[in-house]
């Protein structure tokens, strides 16, 4: 138990660090040798004269990570889908590393590179850990403590709102941003955190119905069951303290795993809570679309398996998720229904949440004209220079100099959309690479098996549904992240920024190689 919380504080303390990285970058420290040491670190990263060694250790850090989660595996055909998940992981990596070592040496160095490949070094290094994890027997891993500590730290930080001077409305309502001073990046994380605590609950309540069984033995037929209490023989005459001292012993351990299930019920639902009101303050539409995807890729993935083959219910509530499941056809109807009736009757509402909701349809709002006219260009772009792209600094030089219509002024806005970033700054191959990596991570499990829950008679061990379910979960947030990507990605927050990239990447390893890791029972098996 002692090793398990030293798990969940390194894992907490490394994911505060990093999504807050942004905020300790610009924070003024009181003590001087803490502001020193946190100026050498930034300085690094920053400066012409050591960011490739910086990059350098980080690449070797990443395919370490990499030889241990995958060099010990037996040799696969070149086409299985891991090895081409991998080489396409492998290919971004040279790539982008190929692009930054030949425009390297110049006055100012970019960032980006150092925070992609940091990413992807902290995604690697927790699938390696995860996997580590389940081969020595333990089958969630150290999945449930990332997710736990990501829906901790955001539902502390929708509560912390920090006074930066920076105050931005939208029709006299106040958009929130939290730490990190972008309504934007606030409302994805936001995003992200009520997905993990919606899947984090929800893993919760799989062991409801193992619950108060006793413990149980499998005999030689392979049939659980339950095990004696004590053989009467051994009855001794003990003290009345002692007795007493027994029974709280039993009433504490009765109070524990009758409280146990709604506290992992209530406590994730609770934060959830804080964290939906932070996503509807953000007034961030590209955040709400992500949420609303992620959603649905988690409720479409649970539905795959809500009913198991004899007919019961696998999960609460699970008869009514069937009943959505074939009947979405004309719910789908109605829903889209009333959109168009409720955007004809509210698009010149005065409610700044309605107002905003059906402002993607408004044609006099520049946000989103202004990221359609941006795009075309970045076409354009892409299809003058599609092999090795523009370079990590060029591409918005290039951009306001040729390619900007003169109906715009300002030509940031090309960089809201990560997509864009990577294949105009590296080529049109390093974004394939990344797609190709993203879609197989995704796409884990045959189709003919519900990565959700394991079909066969139930299981007397809650892990089995709740792996698959935390297995889902991360997939899920990382499907919230990527949608946001599209819309609100760039400087300031995207694959590019430690807070949102290094989620994402987490997220991704965590999803992806937990549902490919083989189990410990068929390790030991095998090994035998």
């Amino acid at each position: 138990m002692w090793r398990q919380g030293l798990r969940f504080c390194a894992i907490l303390l490394t994911l505060a660090a990093l999504l807050g990285a942004e905020y300790w970058t610009k924070v003024e420290l009181a003590h001087p040798l803490a502001a020193e040491i946190r100026n050498e670190l930034v300085g690094v990263f920053q400066s012409v004269e050591t960011q490739w060694m910086a990059v350098g250790w980080l690449t070797l850090y990443l395919g370490g990570f990499i030889w241990l989660r995958y060099g010990g595996r037996p040799h696969t055909h070149p086409l299985q889908p891991e090895a081409v998940r991998i080489g396409c992981l492998l290919g971004l990596l040279v790539i982008a590393l190929g692009i930054y070592a030949w425009g390297y040496g110049e006055e100012r160095t970019p960032t980006e590179v150092p925070v992609l490949i940091g990413g992807m070094m902290l995604g690697q290094g927790a699938g390696c850990w995860q996997t580590w994890r389940q081969r020595q027997g333990d089958r969630l891993g150290i999945a449930p403590l990332v997710v736990g500590g990501l829906v901790l730290l955001l539902a502390l930080a929708a509560l912390w709102h920090a006074d930066s001077g920076v105050v931005l409305h939208y029709w006299g309502a106040t958009r929130w941003h939290g730490i990190w001073n972008n309504p934007n990046k606030f409302g994805m994380l936001m995003a992200v955190g009520l997905v993990l605590a919606i899947g984090l609950a929800l893993a919760g309540t799989t062991a409801w119905p193992a619950r108060n069984r006793g413990k149980l033995k499998t005999v030689d037929g392979g049939t659980p069951v339950k095990m004696a209490a004590n053989p009467a023989s051994k009855k001794e005459k003990r003290s009345l303290i002692h007795r007493l001292m027994a029974s709280g012993k039993t009433g504490m351990r009765n109070l524990k795993s009758s409280l146990s299930p709604w506290l992992q019920l209530g406590l994730p639902l609770t934060a959830g809570v804080l964290l939906a009101i932070g996503l509807v303050n953000s007034y961030s539409r590209g955040a709400w679309l992500g949420a609303l995807t992620g959603l649905a890729y988690f409720g479409w993935q649970v539905l795959r398996g809500a009913e198991d083959p004899g007919g019961t219910c696998a999960l609460p509530g699970a008869r009514v998720g069937m009943w959505l499941r074939r009947n979405w056809k004309p719910l789908a109807v109605i829903v889209c229904s009333l959109t168009v009736l409720g955007y004809w009757n509210f698009r010149h509402t005065g409610q700044p949440l309605v107002r905003r909701v059906f402002s993607v349809a408004n044609p006099y709002d520049f946000s989103w004209q202004n990221r359609v006219t941006t795009w075309e260009g970045a076409l354009q772009m892409m299809a003058d220079r599609p092999w090795f792209g523009w370079g990590w600094k060029q591409v918005l030089a290039h951009y306001e100099a040729f390619y900007m219509p003169g109906k715009l002024t300002d030509g940031r806005a090309l960089w809201s959309n990560d997509f864009f970033m990577l294949g105009l700054a590296v080529g049109v191959p390093a974004l394939v690479c990344f797609m190709g990596y993203v879609m197989l991570s995704l796409g884990g499990g045959s189709r003919g098996e519900s990565p959700v829950l394991a079909s066969g008679p139930p299981n007397p061990e809650p892990s089995a549904s709740s792996f698959s379910l935390l297995v889902t979960t991360c997939r899920a947030g990382a499907v919230v992240l990527l949608v946001s990507f599209w819309f609100d990605g760039g400087p300031n927050g995207g694959l590019f920024k430690l807070a949102t990239g290094a989620t994402f990447w987490i997220l991704l390893e965590l999803g992806a190689g937990a549902g490919r890791a083989k189990p410990a029972e068929a390790a030991l098996k095998n090994a035998s």
